[in-house]
């Protein structure tokens, strides 16, 4: 696309004020020898209407297998630890061989058809100089032209030749940047289902932020969430509910209510939802009695924090990291959410301390140490909203212990929704909501359900027993 708008734009313009002055030069000097140079143009033009489509065709499918070959080196560096674990270099190799393979064998074809144009466009132009040297010789020796007038309109044959030859090469690079130009305008024309700008929604339907004796910018005081009879699916698998078909719940504004399940209950689904990063299929989730629906997603997110079980940082410090939960914020507020997460109980010992580059994706970090920085991000945002999807799960006992005392804190005044199965966790819940299929099959406290003997009760005695 770049040489399509630079290098090939300003030679394709050279080429055609060329070809339009050797033309008036060659009308100027015998329009009748002018014409049969003009011979060579119909072929031309038609081969250009055949190869122009088939080489955008061709070029596309280039695109799209150096896509595919692009995404399988970056799985295997992403995942470079889990391939050397599994011996599985050799295997990777010969994957990311034939992806390149496939993308070659194409580049060729396109290649062999540039080729062929290139060939017609020679042919063309050079039989019409042919044709002007053997009818310009039959006039000269008819003494209708002179040798010299002949050798310049020769001179400008040959001008107007390689000039074509060389709109000929312009042509079918700008085809192939078409191509490739047609791929990222396919992606950028995408309307995604669920808006992303506040240009869709106005200030009526946000909800309003209030007074608040935290974070005023940002922190509004408890809301209540209601999950009304929600049925969700995942696009790849819409016949296969995640959630539903009645999933209902309530939780109230100020409430720490903890989600429990087997792997697949749909616990960390209801928090995705949450966040709009979804759309339901049917049903309401409603915020301080406003259905999410009706709430730009950008605004909402905004007001609600998450931290997942596999935290992700970005390339830069540790204290970049935490301020991304609030770019606003001061550095003394960077280094109290710090604190407050235990992060400076490990910078402490660090040369660079909270400046320290955490590398691609955090790779310079452990898993304990990621979660606390992104514990720290979230309570540097501050948001009236806490998701804490396994967010204590990599950390040792000692460090669940302070994380958890910082997470109690951060609470106040803010509705918690906590996804997990460890005990420590559980416990500190006001309720526990039990998921089995989909469905909430009990609520109630800790002691409530143990007491019950039922579905949790039994998940509850499993996890005693793997212990």
């Amino acid at each position: 696309i770049k040489s399509a708008v630079t290098t090939e734009a300003v030679s394709g313009l050279r080429a055609v004020v060329m070809s339009v002055g050797s033309t008036s030069l060659l009308f100027y000097t015998s329009p009748t020898l002018a014409m049969i140079s003009l011979l060579s143009i119909p072929p031309v033009f038609l081969a250009a209407r055949v190869v122009g489509g088939t080489l955008k065709k061709k070029q596309k499918i280039v695109q799209e297998l150096h896509g595919q070959a692009t995404n399988v080196a970056e799985e295997v560096f992403n995942g470079h630890k889990t391939v050397q674990l599994f011996a599985a270099e050799k295997l990777e190799h010969d994957r990311y061989s034939e992806a390149i393979s496939q993308a070659h064998s194409k580049e060729i074809q396109v290649g062999r058809t540039k080729a062929a144009f290139d060939g017609i466009v020679h042919v063309a132009a050079n039989g019409a100089v042919l044709l002007v040297l053997g009818y310009g010789g039959t006039l000269v020796l008819a003494q209708e032209m002179t040798a010299g007038d002949l050798t310049g309109f020769l001179m400008y044959s040959l001008l107007m030749a390689g000039n074509l030859s060389s709109l000929s090469g312009t042509y079918t690079e700008m085809m192939k940047s078409v191509a490739a130009a047609g791929r990222t305008f396919d992606i950028i024309d995408r309307i995604p289902k669920i808006p992303s700008s506040f240009r869709d929604h106005d200030e009526s339907h946000q909800i309003q932020p209030i007074e608040s004796n935290l974070t005023k910018d940002c922190h509004q005081g408890p809301i209540s969430i209601r999950f009304d009879n929600v049925v969700f699916s995942y696009p790849t698998r819409k016949n296969a509910p995640v959630l539903g078909p009645n999933f209902t719940l309530n939780i109230n504004a100020g409430e720490n209510i903890a989600l429990v399940g087997g792997s697949g209950s749909g616990k960390s689904t209801a928090g995705l939802l949450l966040a709009r990063l979804y759309d339901i299929d049917s049903g309401r989730i409603i915020l301080n009695d406003k259905d999410i629906m009706d709430i730009d997603p950008a605004f909402l997110r905004t007001h609600i924090g998450v931290v997942s079980q596999e935290p992700l940082l970005f390339a830069g410090s540790i204290a970049d990291n935490i301020k991304y939960g609030r770019l606003s914020a001061s550095d003394d507020e960077v280094i109290e959410a710090a604190r407050a997460a235990h992060v400076l109980k490990f910078t402490d010992t660090l040369p660079h301390g909270l400046e320290t580059q955490v590398g691609h994706r955090g790779t310079q970090l452990s898993g304990g140490q990621k979660q606390r920085v992104a514990i720290a991000r979230i309570i540097l945002k501050d948001p009236p909203i806490v998701i804490l999807d396994e967010a204590t799960s990599a950390l040792d006992a000692k460090s669940e212990y302070h994380i958890n005392q910082a997470l109690q804190t951060m609470a106040n005044g803010r509705t918690v929704i906590s996804i997990a199965h460890r005990l420590s966790t559980i416990k500190e819940a006001d309720r526990i909501a039990v998921l089995k299929g989909g469905e909430i099959v009990e609520i109630g406290t800790f002691e409530d359900l143990i007491g019950a003997e039922g579905y949790f009760h039994k998940l509850v005695e499993q996890q005693i027993t793997d212990l």
